[in-house]
């Protein structure tokens, strides 16, 4: 098997899509490895429904948190269960781990639910027969 070709093919699938798509695939990708606190949300009014109606419990977890704005586009979870947004461009860098991902691709042969990377797969994924 090819990895290091695989590797930079799954490289440059990723750069090429859009925020979604990659924390789509990063959130499957936790949900594979059961990282439940790991998973990235859109910053909407769905994500918020998390808290059951237990408004007090949102608003505590809102009240003085610096690391929160509604105007960002992803929110996540941090350690403490409060809410930590951020914007594009910081979700990809920081939050999203593509090498790690990319590695759980190649060596258990996931594509995530992703027909793209399935297509990769196939196309790259050749076995040495002195394997």
């Amino acid at each position: 098997m090819n990895k290091e070709i695989l590797k930079k093919r799954l490289n440059d699938y990723f750069s090429e899509q859009s925020t979604h798509n990659v924390v789509q695939l990063h959130n499957r990708y936790c949900e594979a490895i059961n990282y439940d606190s790991g998973m990235i949300y859109e910053n909407e009014e769905d994500f918020f429904l998390n808290w059951d109606g237990n408004i007090m419990g949102l608003v505590q977890a809102l009240s003085g948190n610096n690391d929160y704005r509604y105007s960002d586009e992803w929110v996540k979870m941090d350690g403490y269960g409060n809410p930590e947004s951020m914007c594009d461009y910081r979700v990809v860098i920081e939050c999203i781990e593509l090498d790690t991902i990319i590695d759980y691709i190649i060596e258990y042969d996931n594509n995530l639910e992703s027909e793209e990377i399935q297509e990769i797969l196939n196309k790259y994924l050749v076995f040495d027969e002195s394997e």
